[in-house]
């Protein structure tokens, strides 16, 4: 058996490891060349990221990307990604693959600025993920930045 290799990196604090797989990688970026032929290039898009955590081997690994176009927000300088049925979407998830799999995040494009989470990105994933502990998390590029930020 053979698969693509996932796209790979380790968060700043070194705890975590972080896979993309080749197929959501795939997805991500036929949305992004799909949104800029209907769109326009200039005009950022995103979606969800389905996958695990694995505590054990300290790796967060996306495997799906999904989109909500209906009811997402799209502009040129920002991006919302729409609420509506994305529970039913994780949930299905859920169920296909025996509880294995659910949320581990969002993506978005940034078409003409840097790679980089900008102010808003990072308000709007501690609006989502709790640094505490509890199911509702995530994997951050600097952890100190977020508790800071929430004191």
């Amino acid at each position: 058996m053979s698969w693509p290799p996932d796209i790979v990196q380790t968060d700043e604090s070194g705890e975590y490891e972080v896979r993309v797989s080749a197929q959501a990688l795939a997805e991500a970026r036929a949305e992004v060349r799909r949104g800029a032929r209907v769109r326009g290039p200039e005009i950022e898009t995103g979606g969800m990221l389905l996958g695990a955590f694995d505590d054990a081997a300290g790796s967060c690994t996306s495997t799906r990307s999904r989109v909500r176009r209906r009811t997402s927000y799209l502009s040129a300088t920002y991006f919302h990604h729409g609420v509506e049925g994305t529970q039913e979407r994780v949930s299905a998830e859920v169920r296909r693959t025996a509880s294995t799999s659910g949320f581990v995040g969002f993506w978005h494009s940034h078409p003409s600025g840097r790679a980089f989470p900008s102010e808003t990105d990072e308000q709007g994933m501690a609006a989502v993920v709790a640094p505490d502990g509890t199911t509702r998390r995530g994997v951050d590029d600097d952890p100190g930045r977020r508790r800071r930020k929430l004191e």
